[in-house]
């Protein structure tokens, strides 16, 4: 009876051990780096019951859960703040109180229903923390802490640089009320200025440091090249028909951005906005260097600005060498896409990634979230990085050597002969080898020695490359031979492995 193949559900990874020791070790970096913070780990269930999420999110939501029916509707968490929220607000109480912040870590996947392509999956991993209580809004000490944890942490992982765009919630809504639009109007002016944002963001990217590999040519990288364009180009024009049918036809970066201005025209337009303040929108497209350039931008729309730019992210500003390498920039332009932040927002970006796909990490604050759960009203904030995308990132910059530095040496293969005296040898050898802290595994069987070209190249053929050396025994010598380079297996001696396989760590 032949049986058909049976798929994995579309956008979850199969995880061969090489990408799982990669992804346990990068979570250990992070967690051992947040704890030094004071930030120790939690769990929150796999799945919630739907109106968690959409209470947090609106009802938008739902179209991207993953959801199932038994005694009541669930959904697949599609992040881990929403339900460490929840734990809070039913540990507490809606009267409960924190005498100081507490502070949690949590990893785990996440699942959301996206249009797939590379590194956009439905099935992913993620990292963060969330700091409950302490600083009120207006407040820097948890806004600061935060970022300044993400900046350590992204360090720790190898990240040294990307873009930090930096925003606030309650501003954004105050530049749109100066147009003095319909609420379905608004709306429409909202969406476009963030797809606007976004098209600048991903195609024209400020230099950051990790732009591009190492060994990348030298030269401006323009994104529109990228071989995930098309897919930022599909989705603005996906978006675009959302939002009004006249849509011109578009295939590359600079014609979306065509149809963008001019959709984003139009509607200005029918809303009669003035042309100072046409022009301040425009302006909020781009992200700023510094507060005093955003403040030049938004004032038509935002009369106090000077005052209400550095009470909202002043601090942020103040602290600037703090951050780096991150490179900083200020955009009220766009939105994180989640409803409940209450203050700063912000994402950092590694622009050769590739523009679809380059937000490594995001967050922000959200006061409000823990008392819309039945809990107390307290400060909250945090952030996320989305480990495959990290490593991606990671591995774009550093090539094989990170490989190296993220998983454990793969355990020896001992193999011994039809000699009984050479399954004695092997025997022992494993033992020697295990006690000072290296890896192996017994091959089962004897391997004759007219055998072994052949099952070297068997062993390279193996699923998720599980071994990379293999010792021979054959007549009372070893013999060390490498899978994946050429040349015939080298005498050696137990010295000579622990010398070579217990240097690093595990």
């Amino acid at each position: 009876m032949t049986h058909h193949r049976i798929e994995p559900p579309p956008g979850t990874p199969n995880l061969w051990p090489g990408d799982t020791e990669e992804l346990t070790r990068i979570i250990q970096i992070i967690l051992a780096t947040v704890r030094v913070h004071g930030y120790r780990p939690a769990t929150a269930p796999l799945y919630e019951p739907v109106e968690l999420y959409t209470r947090l999110y609106g009802d938008d939501i739902h179209a991207r859960l993953a959801t199932f029916t038994t005694d009541r509707e669930y959904a697949l968490r599609p992040d881990l703040t929403g339900g460490l929220c929840r734990m809070l607000g039913e540990q507490l109480g809606a009267e409960g109180a924190l005498v100081t912040p507490l502070r949690l870590a949590a990893v785990g996947r996440a699942f959301r229903y996206e249009r797939l392509r590379p590194l956009r999956r439905r099935e992913f991993h993620q990292a963060g923390i969330e700091r409950f209580g302490g600083s009120p809004e207006g407040a820097p000490g948890g806004d600061l802490e935060v970022l300044s944890l993400l900046r350590l942490t992204l360090q720790a992982c190898g990240l040294s640089g990307g873009l930090l765009r930096v925003g606030h919630a309650a501003l954004r809504p105050r530049v749109l009320d100066a147009l003095g639009l319909t609420p379905e109007r608004r709306d429409r002016v909202d969406r476009l200025l963030d797809l606007l944002s976004r098209h600048r963001i991903v195609f024209e990217p400020p230099r950051t440091g990790v732009d591009r590999p190492s060994n990348a040519p030298e030269g401006p990288r323009d994104p529109a090249t990228h071989p995930d364009a098309p897919y930022v180009v599909g989705e603005l024009r996906r978006a675009l028909l959302r939002l009004t049918p006249d849509v011109p036809e578009f295939d590359d970066a600079a014609g979306a951005l065509v149809a963008l201005e001019r959709a984003f025209s139009q509607e200005l337009d029918a809303a009669n906005v003035k042309d100072t303040h046409r022009e301040a929108l425009l302006g909020l497209t781009w992200s700023a260097a510094s507060l005093s350039e955003l403040a030049d931008t938004v004032r038509p729309l935002l009369p106090d600005a000077d005052t209400a730019l550095p009470e909202a992210l002043g601090h942020i500003d103040d602290c600037l060498s703090d951050l780096e390498p991150l490179v900083l920039r200020f955009s009220l332009g766009m939105v994180r896409g989640l409803g409940y932040y209450t203050g700063i927002t912000f994402e950092v970006d590694v622009p050769a990634l590739g523009p679809d796909v380059c937000q490594v990490a995001g967050g922000g604050r959200y006061d409000n979230v823990v008392a819309a759960l039945g809990g107390p009203s307290i400060p909250a904030a945090g952030f996320a990085l989305g480990l495959e995308r990290l490593l991606a990132a990671l591995h774009l910059m550093q090539g094989d050597a990170l490989h190296l530095q993220l998983t454990p040496p793969e355990p020896l293969l001992l193999c011994f002969s039809e000699d009984p005296g050479d399954r004695e040898m092997i025997a022992t050898l494993a033992h020697q080898i295990k006690a000072e802290g290296a890896c192996a595994a017994i091959h089962p069987e004897p391997v004759p020695k007219d055998n072994h070209a052949a099952f070297l190249q068997a062993l390279e053929a193996l699923p998720g490359a599980p071994y990379r050396y293999v010792i021979l025994a054959e007549g009372g010598a070893l013999h060390l031979a490498s899978i994946f380079e050429d040349g015939a297996p080298a005498p050696t001696d137990l010295e000579t492995l622990l010398l070579m396989f217990t240097q690093r760590e595990p």
